[in-house]
């Protein structure tokens, strides 16, 4: 056999193999991408916002090239939109040319946010096929206003419910007339309230006392009244759960006070 018959039989060989391998490979195997395979940076951002952040929060945007300019269209949960707390700058986010990320704003006032409120906002791609098939498809915020404590003085806590009463630290944000008691009634666990010029109560939100009910779960105190008598703000609280997304009273009002020192 000469050497061309050789190389000839040779090349059909090879040719045969590459044919066998092609059909052999595994359907799906391979991924032949026509999206802007776009991806959220997590699947979570928990923030506080303060005035430094001028009212936007930043949410960073991925895509699998640089090449050429491209966009994507995002928005927001129902739930948001409802609110009206926060808005999208723009339910576009526009990649430059050259520039693998970009970022979608989300506009807020501070005024707006409550002082103890943790908002949720979900960000999702409006068409989901624009995103890569193991990119993250949407993200949960975690949003609430950031405060900054200084200490204020040691008063003494009194709570109805466990009919104890204790030393307490007493905490004032420098950005109001806003006061939290760190560590109150369990570990990790704070009461915060805004008082009025006059030392009178302004507003105490439904807060968690750290107290975990074994069939109900944790236990919130709500606000019934509250009364200022001298140094000493009085507190009627509702202890509750969350039962059906709502929060129901789980025992009878209870009597709660914080002295503030002299």
């Amino acid at each position: 056999m000469n050497k061309y018959i050789i190389k000839t039989v040779a090349v059909l060989a090879l040719g045969i193999i590459g044919l066998t391998s092609c059909d052999s490979e595994p359907e799906g195997a391979i991924y032949n991408s026509t999206s802007l395979d776009a991806a959220f940076f997590s699947t979570q951002l928990n923030t506080e916002v303060a005035v430094e952040n001028n009212g936007v929060i930043e949410v960073p945007i991925y895509r699998g090239s640089k090449n050429g300019e491209a966009s994507v269209k995002i928005e927001m949960d129902s739930k948001t939109v409802t609110q009206g707390v926060f808005t999208l700058s723009s339910t576009t986010v526009s990649f430059a040319n050259g520039e693998s990320s970009a970022v979608a704003k989300l506009n807020f006032d501070l005024n707006q946010l409550g002082i103890t409120d943790v908002y949720t906002i979900v960000l999702s791609f409006t068409d989901p096929a624009v995103a890569s098939p193991s990119g993250i498809k949407s993200i949960k915020i975690n949003a609430q206003r950031k405060l900054t404590w200084e200490d204020f003085g040691i008063g003494y806590y009194t709570d109805g419910l466990f009919e104890d009463g204790w030393e307490q630290p007493i905490q004032k944000a420098k950005e109001g007339n806003i006061y939290r008691l760190p560590d109150c009634v369990y570990k990790g666990y704070p009461f915060v309230f805004v008082l009025n010029d006059d030392g009178t109560l302004a507003s105490f939100t439904p807060q968690k006392m750290g107290y975990v009910n074994a069939t109900h779960g944790m236990v919130y105190y709500v606000l019934n009244t509250s009364v200022r008598q001298g140094n000493t703000l009085l507190f009627n609280f509702k202890p509750s759960v969350i039962n059906n997304d709502k929060l129901k009273q789980l025992y009878g009002n209870v009597d709660c006070s914080i002295q503030f020192p002299n």
